[in-house]
């Protein structure tokens, strides 16, 4: 199974092989109402149908700065740099979470809408798989932005890519958004996502 090296900034942060799991996502997401600018998760696991879920987080939320350029790297062989840690391992503080539906309510996007927001727009850079520098912004009342690149044991030849900008009212109604890069990542390729200073 293949092997998904990420940086930030050319330093290593985490290497996941998939061996063993079903589904890998390693994303990078900014919205306008977070303080901080950014953040880089890598999470995964198995589901099996007739078995006991295991769902890991290799890297919980790393806050990212403008400038700092995530890469991600697939390759066809590697070790993991670390094990990922459940839940109750990242949270030894806190309950077991016993909430079964995670359904967005209307009161939950009145809250959203009402939250402050700590910038006007936000512009990224994407280097696709071809080497193309594809650049972006938010528009109009997009407030988030995601990059996500997603494995899964189906398809473990390649890996989606996808960089999309979206507004609450997209969210509300289930729209993918505006999508500014979607493809294909193989072995021995690479794809990178920069956030722009304002």
């Amino acid at each position: 199974m293949p092997t998904f090296c990420i940086s930030v900034n050319d330093k290593a942060v985490a290497t996941v092989n998939t061996d063993g799991y079903q589904i890998l996502s390693i994303g990078v997401g900014a919205s306008l109402d977070r303080e901080e600018l950014a953040t880089l998760d890598v999470s995964g696991g198995s589901f099996p149908a007739d078995g006991a879920s295991t769902y890991l987080t290799w890297v919980p939320e790393l806050p990212l700065l403008a400038g700092q350029r995530v890469v991600v790297e697939m390759r066809e062989h590697g070790a993991s740099s670390h094990a990922g840690k459940t839940a109750a391992e990242l949270f030894p503080d806190e309950p077991p979470c016993s909430i079964t539906d995670f359904t967005l309510t209307d009161s939950m996007f009145e809250e959203l809408a009402r939250l402050p927001l700590f910038r006007d727009k936000l512009a990224f850079e994407c280097l696709s798989v071809d080497g193309d520098t594809r650049t972006g912004r938010t528009v109009a009342d997009e407030r988030n932005v995601r990059f996500n690149v997603l494995w899964n044991w189906l398809e473990p030849e390649c890996a989606r890519v996808a960089v999309r900008s979206y507004s609450l009212a997209d969210l509300r109604a289930r729209h993918l958004g505006t999508c500014h890069m979607e493809e294909q990542l193989r072995c021995g390729g690479a794809v990178s996502m920069v956030f722009l200073p304002e």
